[in-house]
C-alpha cells in the first residue's frame, strides 16, 4: 500500500482535530466519573453521614470510580477507589 503525502495545511488541520477529539474525550470522562453511562444501578445503600461518607466524597471528587465488593461470608461490604483511565 502506498502512502499519500499530505500538505502542512492538512497536517495542521488534522492535528487540531485530534486535539479537539482528545478534549471532548476528557470532558466525557469527567461526566462519566459521576454518571457511569452504560452502567447498571443494582441498588442503593443508606448511611449516616460520618468519616466514611467523607472518604467516598473525596474519591469521587478526585475522579475515582468507587467499586464495591462483598466480603467472603463475613457480612461486610468493601469499597475501593480506582483512578479512572
Amino acid at each position: 500500500m502506498s502512502r499519500r503525502h499530505i500538505s502542512q495545511r492538512e497536517a495542521h488541520a488534522l492535528s487540531k482535530r485530534v486535539d479537539e477529539l482528545e478534549r471532548e474525550r476528557d470532558e466525557q470522562r469527567s461526566r462519566w466519573a459521576s454518571d457511569y453511562p452504560g452502567g447498571t444501578h443494582i441498588g442503593t445503600l443508606s448511611y449516616q453521614r460520618d468519616w466514611f461518607s467523607g472518604r467516598l466524597e473525596i474519591a469521587h471528587a478526585l475522579k475515582h470510580a468507587i467499586v464495591v465488593k462483598p466480603g467472603d461470608c463475613d457480612g461486610k461490604i468493601y469499597f475501593y477507589a480506582l483512578p479512572l483511565p
